[in-house]
């Protein structure tokens, strides 16, 4: 009965949440719950996003949980849901600047995976600037939801602020991230530790830390960034935007090569010594990075004085297509997972597998039972297939 209350709970207030965002924006009610086709010349970005989230849930046939997913899609794309799609700007968060992207969570041997996206809050004149405005008014609306604390974001938000200057090289200054477990949804955050140029990455990454009482993780961190003869980038810092011991603090670093990977996976939890050289070599076939670095995340909990860690190997980068990438998960994922994969991309991308590279990352994440949970990262493909994919 708990439970039960729980969930309605939750979608009574997204829906609030949802009106209320759309009387705010002045929205016609309705008007983002619609789904404009993908080649009609009155498309969104929004409803470009949502037609592409719904293909997903009917591949894996969940269809009735995605009138949720949607109403979460549209709270959280909110600042540029009704921008056409010729609307562009130089972000980082997939390789066509889309300002969004999907990814699936094969967990174990489950056949049916999590789905989860990846936004940015942008708002023009869209710059790094006018897109943290943005970012901090979805804070608001956001903490608004069931189980959303925002209370460690606040205490670091003016650590990670970008500077009033526009000579920063950094297309990025804030992004949200969900994972949409049904009736449960998973709020992230992700800040630019290199928003006030690189030179003092660490000692952002180092003070957010000391601000969220955490110096033991920095202290893991900083013994990692210069395992290597050249000091490792650290690229993100994220939170789950959530209370209680689970909560994560993330960090996330590059590697250019698998004698760094492993010497930076040394002390983590739940990993065994020489996982992640064959996973990254099984991938990508090579020993050394200088397309694209295999990015490594520590998860840290107040549970535990180690991170977790998860490996993200950009296989978009080292790969001929998505058929090849697909072809080389198959020593990690079942012939049903496979096949959910492959069509999971297809409806994504609307290209074959031959044709197109969708599938831009492939992370894994060890777990204390010896689980392996296998994450993909699928670009939406939205603008000219023609453009960079490196």
């Amino acid at each position: 009965m708990w439970v039960c209350y729980k969930s309605i709970t939750f979608l009574i207030l997204l829906n609030l949440v949802f009106v209320m965002n759309q009387i705010a924006t002045s929205a016609p009610m309705g008007a983002r719950s619609s789904i404009a086709p993908e080649n009609s010349s009155k498309v969104t970005l929004g409803s470009l996003g949502k037609e592409k989230l719904e293909r997903i849930y009917k591949v894996i046939g969940q269809e009735n949980n995605f009138k949720e997913a949607a109403q979460i899609f549209d709270l959280m794309s909110g600042p540029w849901a009704d921008y056409s799609r010729d609307v562009k700007w130089e972000n980082s968060i997939t390789d066509d600047i889309s300002p969004f992207e999907f990814s699936v969570v094969f967990r174990g041997s489950e056949t049916t995976p999590i789905v989860r996206f990846l936004i940015e809050p942008q708002e023009f004149p869209l710059n790094i600037q006018s897109n943290w405005k943005a970012g901090l008014a979805l804070k608001e609306k956001l903490k608004t939801l069931p189980s959303v604390d925002v209370s460690k974001l606040d205490k670091i938000l003016n650590i990670f602020s970008p500077p009033t200057a526009q000579n920063i090289e950094s297309h990025f200054s804030i992004w949200y991230a969900t994972i949409l477990e049904p009736n449960k949804p998973l709020i992230k955050v992700y800040l630019n530790p290199q928003i006030q140029g690189e030179e003092k990455t660490q000692e952002l990454v180092k003070k957010a830390f000391s601000t969220l009482n955490s110096e033991y993780a920095w202290k893991f961190v900083s013994d990692r960034v210069y395992s290597s003869k050249n000091p490792s980038k650290i690229l993100y810092f994220s939170l789950d935007l959530l209370s209680g011991d689970k909560a994560r603090t993330k960090v996330y670093m590059a590697s250019k090569s698998l004698k760094d990977v492993e010497a930076k996976l040394q002390g983590c939890l739940n990993y065994v010594s020489g996982s992640a050289s064959k996973w990254v070599k099984t991938l990508t076939n090579k020993d050394v990075f200088d397309k694209k670095p295999i990015q490594i995340t520590y998860n840290f909990t107040s549970e535990h004085d180690r991170p977790g860690p998860t490996i993200h190997i950009p296989v978009r980068s080292y790969t001929e297509n998505d058929e090849k990438a697909v072809e080389r998960l198959n020593d990690f994922l079942s012939p049903e997972q496979i096949k959910t994969l492959k069509a999971i991309i297809t409806a994504i991308s609307g290209s074959s597998l031959k044709d197109e590279k969708a599938l831009t990352y492939v992370s894994f994440r060890p777990s204390a039972e010896g689980q392996l949970d296998v994450y993909c990262y699928i670009a939406p493909c939205i603008y000219n297939k023609k453009e960079s994919k490196k």
